[in-house]
C-alpha cells in the first residue's frame, strides 16, 4: 500500500515490486483536531500582526536545500522588488529550526516561531496564516501541506511526488513548474486573490484524508485479501 499515487506507480513499475498487487490509500488526518479556527484569535496566540498577509513556511531545518528554501527566497524577492500592491501587507512565518535567524534572508519582516511540538499551538500556526508554502524539491505526501488544508490554509507548492494527490491545481491551491520561482510568485499571487479557496481545502481534506474516508479503503482491501 502506497500512500500516494507517485509511490504506487513506482512501485508498479519496479523490478522488486512490478509483479505484486500495488494499492494507493492515502495516510488519513484526524479532523477533529486539524480544522479551522478563528484567524484572529490564532494570531494572537503568537503575537501575530492581526492586519497582515502572512505567508507560512515550515521546515524541520529552515535552510534545508530538499526543502526548497533558496526557491522560496528567490520568489519573495522578485515580489519584493516588484510594483505588486500585495508587498506592502506581506510577512513571514517560520515554524521550524533556525540555527542562526539573521543568516535567513526572506526580504520581508519575517517571524520565527521555532519548532513546534504542541499540537494545538501547531493548529494555530497553520490557522494563523493567509497561504503555506512548500517549495519541497522531492517529496511523497507531506503531512504539513494535508494538515494545512485541513486548517482550510491553501498551499502552492511545487509539481511533485505526491502533491498533486493534495493540491488540485487552481482549484484548492497552486502546482508551481518545478524549481522555477516565478511560478511561485504566480501561485502566490493567484491563491491570495481566490475568495472561496478556503472552502474548497476543507473540502479536500474532509472528501479524501480524514479517517472515515481513508478507513473503509483499508478495511475493502483486507476483505478482498481474505
Amino acid at each position: 500500500v502506497a500512500c500516494s499515487n507517485w509511490l504506487a506507480n513506482l512501485a508498479k513499475t519496479s523490478s522488486l515490486l512490478k509483479q505484486e498487487q500495488v494499492s494507493c490509500i492515502p495516510n488519513p488526518i484526524d479532523r477533529s483536531v486539524f480544522n479551522r479556527k478563528n484567524k484572529q484569535l490564532s494570531r494572537k496566540a503568537f503575537s501575530l500582526p492581526e492586519d497582515k498577509i502572512l505567508i507560512l513556511y515550515v521546515a524541520v531545518k529552515v535552510d534545508n536545500e530538499r526543502k526548497g528554501y533558496h526557491y522560496l527566497a528567490a520568489a519573495l524577492k522578485k515580489i519584493y522588488e516588484s510594483d505588486s500592491a500585495l508587498k506592502q501587507d506581506i510577512e513571514i512565518v517560520v515554524m521550524g529550526g533556525v540555527d542562526d535567524p539573521s543568516l535567513v534572508n526572506f526580504y520581508f519582516p519575517t517571524h520565527f516561531l521555532g519548532r513546534l511540538s504542541n499540537v494545538d499551538s501547531i493548529v494555530s500556526c497553520y490557522n494563523a496564516a493567509d497561504l503555506f508554502i512548500a517549495p519541497s524539491l522531492e517529496d511523497n505526501l507531506p503531512n504539513t501541506i494535508v494538515e494545512s488544508i485541513s486548517c482550510g490554509t491553501p498551499v502552492v507548492a511545487f509539481n511533485i511526488g505526491g502533491i498533486p494527490d493534495i493540491i488540485e491545481h487552481k482549484y484548492n491551491g497552486y502546482l508551481a513548474a518545478y524549481k522555477d520561482e516565478s511560478d511561485l510568485v504566480n501561485g502566490i499571487e493567484w491563491v491570495l486573490t481566490q475568495i472561496d479557496i478556503s472552502e474548497k481545502c476543507l473540502e479536500k481534506a474532509e472528501n479524501t484524508f480524514s479517517e472515515s474516508v481513508v478507513s473503509p479503503q483499508f478495511i475493502d482491501l483486507y476483505r478482498s485479501l481474505l
